[in-house]
Protein backbone atom coordinates (compact mmCIF):
# COMPACT_ATOMS: atom_id res chain seq x y z
CA UNK A 1 0.00 0.00 0.00
CA UNK A 2 2.96 2.01 0.12
CA UNK A 3 3.76 2.34 -3.41
CA UNK A 4 -0.11 3.21 -3.83
CA UNK A 5 0.70 6.19 -0.90
CA UNK A 6 3.56 7.27 -3.23
CA UNK A 7 1.31 6.97 -6.66
CA UNK A 8 -1.31 9.17 -5.43
CA UNK A 9 1.03 11.88 -3.99
CA UNK A 10 2.46 11.72 -7.44
CA UNK A 11 -0.69 12.33 -9.30
CA UNK A 12 -1.62 15.32 -6.46
CA UNK A 13 1.16 17.22 -7.22
CA UNK A 14 0.45 16.37 -11.37
CA UNK A 15 -3.12 18.06 -10.58
CA UNK A 16 -1.70 21.10 -8.71
CA UNK A 17 0.60 21.94 -11.47
CA UNK A 18 -2.33 21.01 -13.88
CA UNK A 19 -4.36 24.01 -12.03
CA UNK A 20 -1.62 25.92 -11.65
CA UNK A 21 -0.92 26.13 -16.04
CA UNK A 22 -4.80 26.51 -16.40
CA UNK A 23 -4.88 29.59 -13.78
CA UNK A 24 -1.38 30.74 -15.66
CA UNK A 25 -3.38 30.98 -19.12
CA UNK A 26 -6.41 32.75 -17.14
CA UNK A 27 -4.01 35.53 -15.87
CA UNK A 28 -1.31 35.54 -18.30
CA UNK A 29 -1.41 37.78 -21.57
CA UNK A 30 1.96 37.74 -23.37
CA UNK A 31 3.04 41.11 -24.89
CA UNK A 32 3.67 41.50 -28.66
CA UNK A 33 2.28 39.38 -31.05
CA UNK A 34 3.34 36.33 -29.42
CA UNK A 35 0.11 34.00 -28.59
CA UNK A 36 -0.88 34.10 -25.09
CA UNK A 37 -0.08 30.84 -22.73
CA UNK A 38 -3.59 29.29 -23.25
CA UNK A 39 -3.67 29.99 -27.49
CA UNK A 40 -0.96 27.91 -27.75
CA UNK A 41 -1.14 24.27 -28.98
CA UNK A 42 1.41 22.89 -26.29
CA UNK A 43 -0.18 24.24 -23.90
CA UNK A 44 -3.82 22.81 -24.70
CA UNK A 45 -2.38 19.64 -25.91
CA UNK A 46 -0.72 19.45 -22.11
CA UNK A 47 -3.81 20.14 -20.24
CA UNK A 48 -5.93 18.32 -21.93
CA UNK A 49 -3.20 14.78 -21.54
CA UNK A 50 -2.67 15.57 -17.87
CA UNK A 51 -6.68 15.65 -17.01
CA UNK A 52 -7.09 12.40 -19.06
CA UNK A 53 -3.92 10.71 -17.30
CA UNK A 54 -5.26 11.76 -14.27
CA UNK A 55 -8.60 9.98 -14.72
CA UNK A 56 -7.53 7.27 -16.00
CA UNK A 57 -4.64 6.43 -13.62
CA UNK A 58 -6.35 7.09 -10.55
CA UNK A 59 -9.33 5.08 -11.50
CA UNK A 60 -6.89 2.44 -12.00
CA UNK A 61 -5.13 2.86 -8.72
CA UNK A 62 -8.26 3.26 -7.00
CA UNK A 63 -9.17 -0.22 -8.65
CA UNK A 64 -6.79 -2.29 -7.82
CA UNK A 65 -6.38 -0.98 -4.02
CA UNK A 66 -10.49 -1.11 -3.89
CA UNK A 67 -10.09 -4.76 -4.68
CA UNK A 68 -7.11 -5.87 -2.12
CA UNK A 69 -8.84 -3.95 0.75
CA UNK A 70 -12.45 -5.62 -0.01
CA UNK A 71 -10.47 -9.31 0.24
CA UNK A 72 -8.26 -7.62 3.78
CA UNK A 73 -11.99 -6.87 5.22
CA UNK A 74 -13.94 -10.42 4.14
CA UNK A 75 -10.64 -12.13 5.62
CA UNK A 76 -9.39 -13.43 2.81
CA UNK A 77 -5.73 -13.31 1.20
CA UNK A 78 -5.10 -11.43 -2.15
CA UNK A 79 -3.41 -13.25 -4.35
CA UNK A 80 -0.17 -12.66 -6.06
CA UNK A 81 -1.93 -11.13 -9.10
CA UNK A 82 -4.19 -8.81 -6.78
CA UNK A 83 -1.31 -7.36 -5.35
CA UNK A 84 1.10 -6.98 -8.72
CA UNK A 85 -2.40 -4.71 -9.56
CA UNK A 86 -1.48 -2.11 -7.20
CA UNK A 87 2.22 -2.43 -7.72
CA UNK A 88 1.45 -2.04 -11.48
CA UNK A 89 -1.06 0.65 -11.17
CA UNK A 90 1.12 2.32 -8.73
CA UNK A 91 4.20 2.42 -10.92
CA UNK A 92 2.25 3.74 -14.04
CA UNK A 93 0.54 6.08 -12.44
CA UNK A 94 3.92 7.58 -11.00
CA UNK A 95 6.44 7.03 -13.94
CA UNK A 96 3.08 8.60 -16.24
CA UNK A 97 2.56 11.51 -13.66
CA UNK A 98 6.21 12.73 -13.44
CA UNK A 99 6.36 12.03 -17.25
CA UNK A 100 3.47 14.74 -17.97
CA UNK A 101 4.74 17.11 -15.01
CA UNK A 102 7.45 17.61 -17.08
CA UNK A 103 5.74 18.09 -20.56
CA UNK A 104 3.50 21.05 -18.60
CA UNK A 105 6.71 22.39 -17.07
CA UNK A 106 7.81 22.85 -20.39
CA UNK A 107 4.61 23.87 -21.84
CA UNK A 108 4.51 26.72 -19.08
CA UNK A 109 7.79 28.05 -20.59
CA UNK A 110 9.69 31.20 -18.50
CA UNK A 111 6.43 31.30 -16.11
CA UNK A 112 8.19 27.75 -14.67
CA UNK A 113 11.43 28.25 -14.14
CA UNK A 114 11.74 30.66 -11.33
CA UNK A 115 11.53 29.14 -7.87
CA UNK A 116 8.41 31.48 -6.98
CA UNK A 117 6.61 29.00 -9.65
CA UNK A 118 4.54 26.59 -8.24
CA UNK A 119 5.09 24.23 -11.22
CA UNK A 120 8.87 24.70 -10.55
CA UNK A 121 8.19 23.46 -7.06
CA UNK A 122 5.91 20.90 -8.40
CA UNK A 123 8.81 19.48 -10.80
CA UNK A 124 11.22 19.06 -8.21
CA UNK A 125 9.02 17.54 -5.52
CA UNK A 126 7.89 14.95 -8.32
CA UNK A 127 11.17 13.84 -9.00
CA UNK A 128 11.84 13.86 -5.26
CA UNK A 129 8.91 11.13 -4.73
CA UNK A 130 9.88 9.56 -7.68
CA UNK A 131 13.42 8.52 -6.21
CA UNK A 132 11.98 6.51 -3.51
CA UNK A 133 12.61 2.60 -3.14
CA UNK A 134 8.74 1.93 -3.03
CA UNK A 135 8.26 3.10 -6.28
CA UNK A 136 10.88 2.40 -8.68
CA UNK A 137 10.41 0.16 -11.75
CA UNK A 138 11.72 -3.24 -10.62
CA UNK A 139 8.49 -3.42 -9.14
CA UNK A 140 6.73 -3.99 -12.48
CA UNK A 141 8.82 -6.82 -13.30
CA UNK A 142 7.69 -7.89 -9.66
CA UNK A 143 4.26 -7.67 -11.13
CA UNK A 144 4.98 -8.99 -14.39
CA UNK A 145 6.64 -12.07 -12.45
CA UNK A 146 2.74 -12.35 -10.73
CA UNK A 147 1.00 -12.06 -14.20
CA UNK A 148 2.61 -15.08 -15.87
CA UNK A 149 2.52 -17.29 -12.72
CA UNK A 150 6.09 -16.80 -10.81
CA UNK A 151 6.40 -15.98 -7.59
CA UNK A 152 7.63 -12.32 -7.19
CA UNK A 153 10.94 -12.50 -5.79
CA UNK A 154 11.39 -8.80 -4.10
CA UNK A 155 11.37 -8.49 -0.09
CA UNK A 156 8.76 -5.95 0.14
CA UNK A 157 6.27 -7.48 -2.33
CA UNK A 158 4.23 -8.34 0.29
CA UNK A 159 4.68 -6.11 2.87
Amino acid sequence: MNSAGNAAIALGLLKSATDDLVKLCLERVTPGKNPDLRDRLTVQTAVAKSKTLLSSTRAQLHNAVAIVWKESQEGNTYTDEQLADVWAASVRAATDARSMLTEIYAAAGTAALYTISHIERTHRDIHAVLQHGIIQPHWMNQAGMAYVGLKPTGSMFRI
